[in-house]
């Protein structure tokens, strides 16, 4: 987990002043000004949020590069005063004005970093919550034909269920109303759609009532991400 947000630290200028610049270049804090950018673009749904979120909070990802390059600061100041108290001099209880400077230009980088985060976080939680609202208007109208909707290059929809990667990188039905929700898209077109379809040869493209979908196969539910 990433550490809090440095606001309860003893901060000055140098972090009030390179926060702001970096804040105010951050194409995730603001978007609008700049549109054309391919981080923007890639806020407009639900694919792309995930695949910055993703940038993120990986392994080696934004967040864990910003918290690395902190903490060695800090570690730096550790040796620092080990040096200087082996010398007999007086304990060193403040960085270096050179050294401060440099760690507050990187708590206000790591800052920024964990506002742009959260702020994906919270575009993804009101697509959800605007997704929730409509679900259940086209999921399985159809029955499970297998017939997919591509975004950005990835399978977005299944049979009006939301799909999405897991932290295994694999398609699932992320679609809490559908009771196919949880399986693998894979797993999920074999398993339901092929022998779905095969039942149905002549009924395609017509509604069906809930109650005619196939059982779902229990055993393969996964988590979602």
């Amino acid at each position: 987990m990433a550490r809090q947000k440095s606001r309860n630290r003893r901060l000055g200028g140098v972090y009030q002043k390179t926060h702001f610049h970096y804040k105010s270049k951050s194409a995730v804090l603001n978007p609008k000004a700049y549109t054309i950018s391919e981080t923007a673009m890639m806020m407009n749904d639900r694919t792309g949020l995930m695949g910055l979120l993703n940038d993120y909070e990986q392994e080696f990802g934004k967040i864990q590069t910003a918290e690395e390059r902190v903490t060695q600061i800090e570690k730096e100041f550790e040796n620092l005063k080990r040096l200087v108290a082996a010398e007999g001099k007086e304990p060193l209880r403040e960085m270096p004005e050179n050294m401060l400077e440099r760690y507050q230009t990187q708590l206000a980088w790591l800052d920024v970093t964990l506002e742009e985060s959260d702020k994906i976080r919270k575009l993804l939680s009101e697509i959800e919550v605007s997704e929730q609202k409509i679900a259940g208007n086209g999921c399985l109208k159809y029955g499970p034909c297998g017939s997919g909707k591509i975004k950005n290059g990835v399978l977005a929809e299944i049979d009006g269920q939301f799909v999405e990667l897991n932290e295994d990188k694999i398609l699932v039905i992320n679609h809490p109303s559908s009771p196919y929700h949880g399986m693998i898209v894979q797993d999920y077109r074999k398993l339901v759609a092929e022998p779905w379809l095969r039942t149905r040869r002549g009924s395609r493209n017509k509604a069906i009532k809930r109650t005619s979908l196939p059982p779902r196969p229990e055993d393969k539910k996964v988590k979602a991400s």
